[in-house]
């Protein structure tokens, strides 16, 4: 299953019976996991660079599915 954005899943949130604090607790956490898969998408690329192992896309389809 692929994952959701924090923006995904913040609106999620607000439609269930979140309290606002937490939804915006929770975001936060997901904006910080977003960061590192970011940074960890940057290193494929830069890997498929240099040594033409893996892609960005393929990596990205994984986690997201799109």
């Amino acid at each position: 299953m692929a994952q959701q954005t924090a923006l995904e899943q913040l609106i999620e949130w607000i439609d269930s019976d979140c309290t606002p604090m937490d939804c915006v607790m929770k975001a936060k956490e997901l904006l910080k996991v977003e960061r590192q898969q970011k940074k960890y998408f940057f290193d494929c690329g830069r890997q498929y660079q240099l040594t033409g192992d893996g892609t960005f896309t393929q990596v990205y389809t994984q986690t997201y599915g799109k």
